[in-house]
């Protein structure tokens, strides 16, 4: 049974759909961030995004997964049909393959997610909001660097990014050290 965690100043539903993946770190307050720092316009239109995990994947996933088998497939988008809405899929058992403790860290938890958020979400503009008539993935691409850009260039998130710099030089430092002393 899916978790709904509506966004307090977005109509974008965020839900999780989780399977086999347990996390103690509540990644959809990351994505609300991620969204409530998206330009409303491409937003329109989109009814959810839906944190899962892998082991749920769709006929149509599995077989998007073993085409590129030296990537793991970490997010899709669903057009709308007659029944359903256009939503967004995150996998993120895929996306957050590493150290759980740096994902205590919001600023990494946006880093990690704004990629593949923004790529779907590319697709969505693409579909509803300005189509172009190039390749689909180039194009998605294009609009995830594009949010991307735009989101990490507010005020707030460089002062992170320069704390979290500033972090991990103190922790080359500390690692230095620690050789030099063996």
């Amino acid at each position: 049974m899916p978790i709904v965690h509506m966004s307090t100043q977005r109509t974008v539903r965020i839900a999780t759909d989780y399977r086999h993946f347990r996390s103690p770190i509540d990644f959809s307050r990351s994505v609300d961030r991620l969204l409530l720092g998206t330009p409303p316009k491409y937003l329109a239109g989109l009814d959810s995004v839906i944190l899962r995990d892998s082991g749920g994947f769709t006929r149509r996933e599995k077989r998007l997964s073993e085409k590129d088998s030296t990537k793991a497939l970490v997010g899709a988008y669903h057009r709308a049909t007659r029944t359903t809405p256009p939503r967004i899929h995150l996998f993120i058992d895929n996306i957050v393959q590493g150290p759980s403790l740096l994902l205590r860290l919001p600023l990494i938890r946006e880093l990690l997610l704004a990629g593949p958020l923004f790529h779907e979400l590319g697709h969505h503009i693409q579909e509803h909001i300005a189509p172009e008539h190039r390749d689909r993935e180039a194009t998605a691409e294009a609009w995830a660097r594009r949010l991307t850009s735009e989101y990490f260039s507010s005020r707030r998130t460089k002062l992170s990014l320069r704390v979290l710099r500033s972090v991990l030089k103190l922790v080359q430092k500390g690692k230095r050290r620690r050789r030099r002393k063996e």
